[in-house]
């Protein structure tokens, strides 16, 4: 009898048999940088007569601002270069085209410290602090870089901005 109640108790420690199953769980979604929007007017540089240049080797400098709006309270710091063609005569201008009839002036572009945004070289850090919307204040002059001959300006000039 004490072998049954022996056998019984250890029949009672035994694991009886389970099932089990394994569940997966997905985790998904997206993780996107934040993004600004940017905008910019046209530039008039002003309206000389070619002699102008004669005595003068630059045109009065006209201020202009590069806008942020919609930005992202990620975005700390904001990359911008001009891009476009260089002048022939001095890289550090933009050249303009010829089709305007102008020749011997290229537009020189720059910030208030005075820092030239030469064409496809790099320009500026601009800091958000995570601000959404801002100005920047930038510069723009005729340069004379040879003879001056009358004409229209067209000088199509490219804002890159990268962010972080």
């Amino acid at each position: 009898m004490r072998a049954v109640l022996l056998l019984a108790a250890l029949a009672a420690l035994l694991p009886l048999p389970s099932q089990a199953a394994d569940l997966t769980l997905r985790f998904s979604g997206r993780f996107q940088p934040g993004t600004c929007q940017f905008s910019v007017a046209d530039v008039d540089v002003g309206t000389f007569d070619a002699a102008y240049f004669t005595a003068n080797p630059q045109s009065p400098m006209v201020s202009f601002t590069l806008n942020r709006s919609s930005c992202a309270s990620d975005l700390r710091v904001l990359h911008v270069r001009m891009a476009g063609t260089a002048d022939s005569s001095d890289a550090r201008y933009f050249a303009i085209p010829a089709t305007g009839g102008v020749r011997g002036l290229a537009v020189w572009l720059y910030t208030p410290a005075q820092q030239t945004l030469a064409p496809n070289q790099a320009g500026f850090d601009w800091i958000t602090s995570g601000t959404p919307a801002a100005g920047h204040l930038l510069y723009a002059r005729l340069v004379r870089t040879g003879a001056v001959s009358a004409g229209t300006i067209n000088t199509p000039v490219t804002v890159q901005v990268t962010y972080n």
